[in-house]
């Protein structure tokens, strides 16, 4: 183990070529307006973190330490990185803690990473951490949160009301996403981040590569009742079909990506509709997460969409 009060590796990352694509967005786009895959860092990350395949869901074993995570790419400022927390232990005390660093992950010895953020890393030069309260981080949750231009680091969750958790970010500097797997929080999935302008609303993409059904968690939980995992968030099971035919995603993932990208993510379709297979809590889920982007260009088309779809459950019963 590495000396737990240096978090900077010798062969520092500026000049090191294997490191720079982390340091920077991707140039990959899927439309004009996407900010880059965002992922969690694949090197950098607390020594109880099981990273999966992807990059995109992380999960803490055993204790409740030792749960450091960050981004695989600087955030910008007003860049909202969206989190859902997959799975809660409730025998724990305290939950995930969020921040954002000045220090590249890349550049950090990961035998040298603290076990907790709070209150390890709170105060201490180039890095700024807050722990948000348990119930803001029940198994299900989606939390954003990001920098304004005041410096000042907010989040919010479900969509509900906007909470400041500290102050006093430095925004001229690059900015890393933060994060901790503590206590209660357990598991903990990236599904990406949003960033609105005088210019319209930016996105990340996904993934960095074409979907991959072959892409599956490290060790997944076994299932009951046969059903395939969503090909996005790798945890839930299927319960849509696109109009092309295909089967792959679970409500939420469906509507993110007909929203952020428009086409199947196995044979790159246009989605003209989603029929809903799922139980009737999915469909409201649906009705409930659907985002102001969405909102604007379709929600009478979503709205005929489900009311055709619970008519055709009803003639068929």
């Amino acid at each position: 183990m590495g000396n737990r009060n240096t978090l900077s590796r010798l062969d520092h990352c500026k000049g090191t070529g294997h490191d720079l694509h982390l340091q920077t967005p991707s140039s990959h786009a899927c439309h004009s307006q996407c900010l880059g895959p965002l992922s969690f860092h694949p090197q950098t990350h607390g020594s109880q973190i099981t990273m999966h395949p992807g990059l995109h869901r992380v999960e803490r074993r055993d204790t409740f330490r030792d749960g450091l995570v960050f981004t695989s790419r600087p955030v910008a400022l007003m860049e909202h990185v969206i989190l859902r927390v997959e799975e809660s232990e409730g025998h724990w005390q305290g939950a995930l803690r969020l921040g954002f660093t000045t220090h590249c992950p890349s550049c950090m010895n990961p035998d040298s990473l603290p076990p907790f953020a709070c209150p390890n890393l709170k105060g201490r030069p180039g890095f700024w951490v807050g722990a948000i309260p348990e119930e803001c981080a029940r198994q299900g949750d989606r939390i954003a949160y990001w920098v304004n231009k005041k410096g000042e680091l907010l989040y919010r969750v479900n969509s509900g009301e906007t909470y400041l958790l500290l102050r006093g970010v430095n925004v001229n500097s690059t900015l890393w996403g933060l994060m901790d797997v503590y206590g209660q929080t357990r598991a903990l999935q990236i599904l990406g981040s949003t960033k609105r302008s005088a210019f319209g609303t930016q996105t990340s993409c996904p993934r960095n590569t074409p979907f991959d059904r072959r892409d599956t968690p490290v060790n997944p939980e076994p299932r009951t009742g046969g059903a395939e995992d969503c090909v996005v968030c790798l945890s839930s099971p299927v319960s849509t079909v696109l109009a092309c035919g295909h089967a792959c995603m679970c409500v939420p993932c469906a509507e993110n990506v007909w929203d952020r990208i428009g086409t199947c993510p196995l044979c790159r379709k246009l989605i003209a509709e989603i029929t809903i297979t799922g139980s009737k809590s999915e469909r409201s889920q649906l009705e409930l997460e659907v985002s102001e982007k969405q909102a604007l260009r379709s929600t009478e088309n979503l709205d005929r969409l489900l009311e055709q779809t619970r008519d055709e459950q009803e003639t068929t019963r």
